[in-house]
């Protein structure tokens, strides 16, 4: 999460060079270091948590959090320089956007119903995060053809996985509320033994 502003500020650095006519590699090699930094300690932290047994509530909220402003941020910001040289079509960024927006109204009106969520991520979910990864690095490569290639399949795969969640969260809103001794709150911190 430390490393999203700087990376979100290189890429707005890179992308303003471009639209100036004189491009400054220098951003987008940083911009490509502190996106490869990122996604590699993201991976290594999930390791090491699973690994060493040093899984917690909130590291569960915060890992998808983390992965969700890194992507967004890379994104948004290079989706605005579609005139320019990253070339990322901003459909794409829409697609994205609207999918993770609903996913977090929908989680927080079946809480505020108090319907119980035991949800373990679908695969069309984890492969639309892949491939919203995979382009993310296409494009900072520079690799511009396979990269929109990629992006039709990451859209593909990003509404058909924003379906399957809908169609679950519809499904969960029929389901009879938990009572006060079974809710869980969204965000729940510390032990309740004291």
């Amino acid at each position: 999460m430390l490393l999203v502003p700087f990376f979100g500020w290189v890429v707005l650095r890179f992308g303003s060079s471009m639209l100036a006519g004189t491009p400054d590699q220098t951003w987008r090699i940083w911009a490509c270091t502190l996106f490869a930094i990122a996604s590699v300690s993201d991976f290594i932290d999930g390791l090491i948590a699973r690994r060493c047994n040093m899984q917690s509530q909130l590291g569960a909220y915060l890992d998808p959090f983390a992965d969700k402003m890194l992507l967004l941020t890379a994104i948004i910001f290079m989706a605005q320089y579609t005139e320019g040289w990253w070339q990322m079509p901003l459909w794409f960024m829409i697609i994205v956007v609207a999918r993770d927006v609903l996913i977090i109204y929908g989680v927080w009106l079946l809480k505020t119903k108090r319907k119980p969520i035991y949800f373990a991520p679908h695969w069309s979910g984890k492969l639309s995060t892949g491939l919203q990864i995979t382009v993310i690095s296409l494009y900072l490569l520079q690799w511009l053809q396979l990269g929109f290639i990629t992006t039709v399949l990451a859209s593909i795969f990003t509404v058909w996985s924003g379906v399957v969640y809908f169609l679950y969260g519809w499904g969960v809103l029929h389901q009879p509320s938990e009572d006060d001794e079974s809710h869980q709150p969204l965000f729940k911190f510390g032990s309740d033994n004291h």
